[in-house]
């Protein structure tokens, strides 16, 4: 696969992945509140829940950043976001993180794409 070029600062992480971030977090809280404000659950429970909801959107955003910054390495991006969101115990983002490819340089002087420094290709 070709590496995608970086897009700017904070661009690893997709935009959906910020979007289904807030609104499963956004969803959560709302949802937890309104059980609250009807008496089914306690102040302790919503904030278990509360925490939870931020945990999960957290967790929406690994598994996004794992899909941008596999795809800006040049990396199967669908099969490792796959992988982190569905093995067991975070095994997936532990094997991520030790498997990736190195990043790749991007030459202003050439149009190719090099693992090796630019200086070298001079």
């Amino acid at each position: 696969m070709t590496p995608v070029p970086p897009q700017g600062r904070g661009a690893t992480i997709p935009l959906a992945a910020w979007l289904a971030a807030m609104l499963a977090c956004g969803g959560a809280l709302i949802f937890f509140l309104f059980a609250g404000m009807n008496g089914h659950i306690g102040i302790p429970e919503l904030v278990v829940c509360t925490i939870g909801a931020f945990l999960l959107a957290g967790y929406i955003l690994v598994i996004g950043y794992i899909y941008g910054d596999a795809r800006r390495r040049g990396m199967n991006a669908v099969l490792w976001a796959l992988l982190a969101f569905f093995a067991p115990s975070a095994i997936g983002i532990i094997l991520y993180f030790i498997l990736r490819n190195p990043l790749p340089i991007y030459c202003w002087f050439t149009t190719v794409i090099r693992i090796a420094p630019c200086a070298e290709s001079m």
